[in-house]
């Protein structure tokens, strides 16, 4: 009787999945997306910011680079998310004795890749600590270089995403802030900003078989105001997918790139 011998067959490995685009400013450049908020947002007591960005210059080394903020003009409130001097850097800043701000140990330099940011934000936790998650590639941030104390309990004053006060404008800034003199000098990708819940990192990406922190499509909602950037729409780089219609506008030189976190 012959030996049968078992044919192994080859399996190419299921690729996940796959972020087409992202979106660049150049090394000094001054692009930016700008978006405005309308009157009756009230401040969410719950919200989540997913990202992946990818620094490709070191002048932050000297200085601060802004991701996002949203500021609010004449009172000078504000809600940032920063490179400084390499560190990821959040403040919610609804003046001096509404300051909340927490400023990593971990430093990024301009040869470490993509990288995956989470802040979950959800001030009706009763634990103070879980009101406030910074994830990074997956792993959760606990100690920090700067940290200014926990949201109370219930705080519904976030900046964030709110409405203009006293008719002043409240403008939302990708890639640098409001004066336009901070750019980051990189990319983004699959930008989520969720409003009124509170995913957590695990929801927008996950550990591969290699132990490789990798993106997830996120199946959630993003609330009746937040929005997604996958920046597909070359002619409309701000265009938001989340069927909310908060388009950004492109300002300056913003450029759409297949460098991406999968590719």
């Amino acid at each position: 009787m012959g030996v049968k011998f078992l044919v192994k067959k080859t399996v190419t490995p299921d690729p996940g999945y796959i972020i087409p685009y992202s979106a660049n400013v150049a090394d000094e450049s001054s692009g930016r997306l700008v978006t405005g908020w309308s009157e009756g947002i009230s401040s969410p007591s719950q919200f989540t910011l997913s990202l992946w960005f990818n620094q490709s210059d070191d002048s932050y080394d000297s200085g601060t680079v802004y991701l996002l903020e949203t500021y609010m003009v004449t009172f000078g409130y504000s809600y940032w998310v920063t490179l400084d001097t390499g560190a990821i850097s959040v403040r919610d800043f609804r003046g001096f004795s509404k300051n909340y701000t927490k400023t990593t140990n971990q430093v990024f330099s301009k040869s470490s890749g993509w990288h995956h940011l989470c802040i979950t934000v959800d001030t009706s936790n009763g634990t103070s600590d879980d009101r406030f998650i910074l994830t990074l590639d997956g792993t959760r941030i606990t100690s920090f270089a700067f940290d200014s104390g926990d949201y109370p309990f219930n705080y519904d004053e976030t900046i964030f995403i709110t409405e203009p006060v006293s008719a002043q404008a409240t403008n939302t800034y990708i890639f640098n802030n409001q004066s336009n003199g901070a750019p980051l000098n990189g990319s983004i990708a699959e930008l989520h900003a969720v409003y009124d819940s509170a995913p957590t990192a695990t929801d927008f990406g996950e550990f591969n078989e290699g132990s490789l922190w990798v993106p997830k499509e996120y199946t959630g909602s993003h609330g009746d105001y937040g929005y997604y950037l996958d920046f597909s729409n070359n002619s409309d780089l701000g265009e938001d997918q989340s069927g909310n219609d908060i388009d950004f506008l492109s300002e300056g030189t913003i450029t759409r790139s297949t460098d991406t976190p999968t590719s």
